[in-house]
């Protein structure tokens, strides 16, 4: 069984969003309603738009994060994504830098 996650992008404007993207198979199989919840540190660097997501048919989860829009000071949001795979508990944490000095994007 393996798994990979990625983010996108990496370093945002307060207010931005930033797309977490999970895949999940088990020996090319992509792995289906696999639970996926989430966690932020700090919590004040912002929030996922919803807590818990779960793999579609393609074994793919999609989690956005979105940055507070009070960050005033440069900020690097760890975003954790937990999930049971093989009756075993997995994570992973990506860090999302939050930046107020960034132009927000069009």
């Amino acid at each position: 069984m393996g798994w990979s996650m990625t983010r996108d992008p990496r370093t945002i404007a307060p207010g931005e969003k930033s797309t977490f993207t999970i895949q999940m198979d088990d020996s090319g199989r992509p792995l289906q309603d696999v639970e996926i919840s989430f966690e932020v540190q700090p919590k004040e660097a912002g929030s996922m738009e919803s807590d818990k997501v779960k793999t579609d048919a393609k074994g793919c989860a999609t989690g956005i994060f979105v940055a507070s829009k009070s960050i005033d000071k440069d900020v690097d949001a760890l975003v954790k994504a937990k999930w049971k795979m093989g009756g075993q508990d997995k994570d992973c944490t990506m860090i999302v830098e939050v930046r107020p000095g960034l132009s927000k994007t069009k």
